[in-house]
């Protein structure tokens, strides 16, 4: 592939409106502890307010694109689809990328930097790295039969890299979003499972991202790592989980307050999440997935039934 004429790096960030002040934090992030890393920034969002679009580019340049999804061309209704935003699908974007990149670099807005990270881009030599998990397969999917080895190699998604030395990129971009609609009732981790099974379809070699960039917070050498990433229902503004709470990421946040911008404004006391945490991961939300969370309760019913 040629790359004479294509920039070095890009950092990719997805997110809806109501996270503008977790992408701040990334930014902040990013800003503060790796300040020489030269990079261009784009933001695919489909409603960040122009102030608050203003306010991220003066704490780091960035571009903003407006997402969506492509036409779904197999009648899949969106209802299908899991808890996660749309957004989510966006990293897939970053596999066209390479058309004007060298590396691409996409990162789920739901992390703490708190670490130089330039180094990361050492990484995916093969064209594609990432942080590989230690549940297999399966744990992305809720059905067992869909023509891919689900004991097989699982990474996480939240941090991906990727080099202009993988090919049939733009395939695979289309491949990606072809899955995804065909196999929309049975994702549980959003794009995770597609992209894990990509690397299947397409026999490609990961380079193992290593921990510190993809660290969630109660591993215990999470004081070391670059990136912590809470992949999971708690987060950093949730408050009914203190060991998930760092003062960084609440300095961030004060700074992106005090700038003015749009703050978190989920739910206060989100006791769903409080009770269901411990209990059962894909639960949906009795206010936001009414419908879904009937057909949940049945299915499980029908299941405990099954094993009497």
């Amino acid at each position: 592939m040629e790359t004479k004429n294509k920039k070095d790096k890009v950092i990719v960030l997805g997110a809806t409106g109501n996270l503008t002040f977790a992408v701040a934090n990334v930014l902040t992030g990013i800003k503060k502890h790796s300040p020489d890393l030269k990079a261009d920034f784009i933001v695919f969002h489909n409603d960040i307010s122009e102030n608050d679009q203003n306010l991220l580019n003066s704490i780091l340049t960035c571009k903003f694109i407006v997402y969506e999804m492509p036409i779904n061309t197999n009648g899949v209704e969106q209802s299908s689809f899991p808890r996660y935003s749309k957004l989510a699908f966006s990293r897939y974007e970053c596999f066209r990328m390479l058309d004007e990149y060298k590396q691409v670099l996409w990162m789920d807005v739901d992390i703490l930097i708190q670490k130089d990270i330039r180094d990361i881009f050492d990484y995916a030599k093969t064209g594609i790295s990432l942080y590989k998990e230690i549940a297999p397969l399966q744990e992305c999917f809720s059905s067992e039969n869909l023509g891919y080895d689900m004991n097989g190699s699982h990474y996480n998604s939240g941090v991906l890299l990727l080099r202009d030395n993988l090919t049939d990129y733009h395939k695979m971009a289309d491949w990606l979003y072809s899955k995804t609609y065909e196999f929309a009732q049975y994702l549980k981790y959003a794009d995770q499972g597609v992209i894990n099974i990509l690397l299947q379809e397409f026999k490609l070699e990961v380079d193992n991202l290593p921990e510190k960039y993809n660290c969630h917070p109660l591993k215990t050498d999470v004081k070391n790592a670059c990136t912590v990433h809470p992949y999971s229902p708690q987060k950093f503004w949730s408050w009914y989980n203190k060991k998930y709470h760092f003062k960084e990421w609440d300095q961030n946040n004060k700074k992106w307050l005090k700038m003015g911008g749009t703050p978190y404004k989920g739910l206060k006391y989100d006791f769903w999440g409080k009770i269901t945490k411990n209990i059962d991961y894909d639960c949906p939300h009795p206010i936001r997935q009414p419908g879904k969370l009937f057909k949940f309760v049945i299915k499980k019913i029908k299941k405990g039934q099954n094993h009497v």
